[in-house]
């Protein structure tokens, strides 16, 4: 069918910076960030059937919710990235609470640290923005955080962002301020890095459908002009740098306060007014 865009949270308000999909829940989580610093960020969850508010867990002030993990037991695990913590909130659970925390974690103040964060194979992996270093912490069989070890690379990935985990061992990682996109293989306490592609602008974060990488791009200097892109990046034979990713699909967006669906007719999408009928939440 036709892709599809909707707005669901007016544009005046805290910004969404990380979410992931929960998809036998139907819920989408997701970190809330006023960027501002005058109101507490907080992870949240919502109904994807009809965008309702299931739960908020606020963030301290001095912090920011950044980005969204899920282990296969239904664990959320967030991360606070001026504070240098790894949050979690267990599957049925009620209180937020501090799961890992290392003097590595922090950042110099004003700048963002751990950042992208992922589950692959009993661990946790988190990206560190203004050092550019990847962390595992291994989860033990209680849900407790293990040891925390800091990967040694064999090339640098820039400023990484939002991560994502492509199989077992093999991670996808952005690189916002640089614009490129890697691969990272992982074997023990080392990781061979792949560049992937380049020429991106202010890559945030990665989602793999199809065999395909998405990559949003952020272009924070284009904020208030519209025309915001996302990158589709065929996955299969990279095997060489990609300087040129592909025509995007370019998002052009109503910021109005109302509720807006972008429909994709051929090459031209255009905004149409919202036509759905309210939804019975099914929680």
């Amino acid at each position: 069918g036709p892709r599809r865009m909707e707005h669901s949270f007016p544009p005046n308000g805290p910004a969404a910076v990380g979410m992931k999909l929960q998809h036998p829940h139907a819920t989408l989580w997701l970190c809330e960030m006023d960027l501002t610093m005058t109101t507490p960020g907080a992870l949240k969850a919502y109904s994807t059937a009809t965008g309702k508010l299931r739960g908020a867990w606020p963030f301290p002030l001095e912090g920011g919710c950044n980005d969204v993990a899920l282990d296969p037991q239904g664990n959320v695990y967030a991360t606070d990235t001026y504070l240098g913590v790894i949050r979690r909130l267990k599957a049925g659970g009620s209180q937020l609470e501090a799961w890992a925390s290392d003097p590595a974690f922090m950042a110099p103040p004003g700048w963002p640290g751990l950042n992208g964060i992922v589950f692959d194979s009993g661990a946790i992996y988190v990206s560190k923005y203004d050092s550019g270093q990847l962390f595992r912490i291994d989860v033990l069989a209680n849900g407790s955080a293990g040891a925390i070890t800091a990967l040694t690379l064999d090339a640098p990935i820039g400023m990484p962002d939002g991560i994502v985990a492509l199989s077992t061992g093999v991670l996808l990682v952005v690189d916002n301020d640089n614009g490129k996109f890697y691969r990272v293989d992982l074997s023990g306490d080392t990781g061979h890095v792949t560049l992937l592609a380049t020429g991106l602008d202010n890559p945030t974060t990665v989602a793999l459908h199809d065999g395909d990488a998405f990559i949003v791009e952020s272009q924070f200097d284009h904020f208030f002009e519209g025309g915001f892109l996302m990158r589709r990046i065929a996955l299969d034979g990279l095997d060489q740098v990609r300087d040129q990713v592909g025509a995007p699909l370019e998002l052009h967006v109503d910021v109005g306060v109302a509720l807006a669906r972008l429909v994709a007719v051929g090459d031209e999408p255009v905004v149409e007014p919202d036509r759905r009928q309210p939804q019975a939440d099914d929680d």
